[in-house]
């Protein structure tokens, strides 16, 4: 059934959406879904749709930056709810699910994280309030488990780190499953 609810074929199909936002002439899912937008549809949080469509993206699309919000007609390097850089960036990380170690190549996950995250980046991490902070530092496991790890297991670590579809204790299983902890 899961399957069928992800990826069905079939049209008529009472119980589930024929391909869900799959737009079969572009190649990709939409975020609304297959209806208009007035700067056309968007695209916007690409780490949603890896589980069941990574296969299928040509790897001269993989290693790709984050657009931010990539519609039919215009990229724009925002979000719906904000231009701060973790949200653009953070908005792309989520969710964090065991599968962002292929999804997110090392390799990217430290260009980024060095140009704009690390102390002396242009958004340092450490910087970040709210929710976001605990994103970043997550994303941070898949280059840095130990660091990562250390951040979520800090004895004066504040709550208000983790975003609302999160917890520390989740953060700390996946550090600890990359190779973090004591």
């Amino acid at each position: 059934m899961f399957v069928r609810d992800a990826g069905n074929s079939v049209e008529d199909d009472p119980y589930f959406p024929f391909s869900r936002s799959f737009d079969w002439f572009n190649g990709h899912s939409w975020a609304k879904g297959l209806f208009e937008s007035f700067d056309g549809k968007d695209q916007e949080s690409t780490s949603e749709d890896t589980i069941t469509t990574t296969p299928t993206s040509p790897p001269n699309f993989i290693g790709n930056k984050v657009t931010g919000i990539l519609f039919e007609n215009k990229v724009d390097h925002t979000t719906w709810f904000g231009s701060n850089l973790e949200f653009i960036q953070g908005i792309h990380m989520l969710p964090l699910p065991p599968n962002s170690s292929y999804t997110r190549q090392p390799q990217f996950v430290t260009e980024e994280w060095q140009a704009m995250f690390a102390p002396n980046a242009s958004t340092p991490a450490a910087n970040v309030d709210g929710g976001w902070k605990g994103v970043l530092f997550a994303n941070l496991t898949l280059i840095d488990p130990q660091a990562s790890w250390d951040f979520f297991a800090q004895s004066k670590f504040d709550y208000s780190w983790i975003d609302g579809g999160a917890s520390r204790t989740w953060y700390l299983a996946y550090t600890a499953g990359l190779g973090g902890g004591p």
